[in-house]
């Protein structure tokens, strides 16, 4: 929750950390460096589809490959557990989230007016196939 908070603009709740850990359909993977978690990854799947739901690195920690292994942890489980298609929302001003995203086959196909707020900002959302 503490690197949620200093992440994200409008942050989780610690409560909502709490349901998400609790819940059966969700995985959540922490990359843990000298004790430390300097990343996580949320993805909750039902039956043949899975949304990521969160995802965070540390900003000391960025460009060292956690973000992509967090989300490779991710779809890797969506894959075993027979998740054909994985959604997302990214702000279109995160281009590095953009980026990763697509590197790992995810592709926009809609966008969510102003989705986000502080600041308010449309959403796009992205989508990977199984494949």
């Amino acid at each position: 929750a503490a690197l949620e908070r200093n992440t994200f603009s409008l942050p989780w709740s610690e409560d909502s950390f709490t349901a998400e850990l609790e819940n059966e359909d969700s995985h959540f993977t922490a990359a843990v460096l000298g004790g430390e978690v300097v990343g996580f990854s949320i993805l909750r799947s039902f039956f043949d589809e899975g949304e990521l739901l969160n995802i965070a690195v540390s900003s000391a920690h960025r460009g060292n490959g956690i973000g992509g292994a967090l989300l490779e942890d991710a779809l890797d489980y969506a894959d075993s557990h027979g998740v054909d298609a994985v959604f997302l929302e990214v702000r279109p001003t995160n281009k590095s989230a953009v980026s990763l995203y697509k590197k790992h086959g995810f592709e926009p196909i809609a966008i969510r007016k102003n989705y986000y707020d502080e600041p308010k900002e449309d959403a796009i959302i992205m989508r990977r196939l199984r494949k």
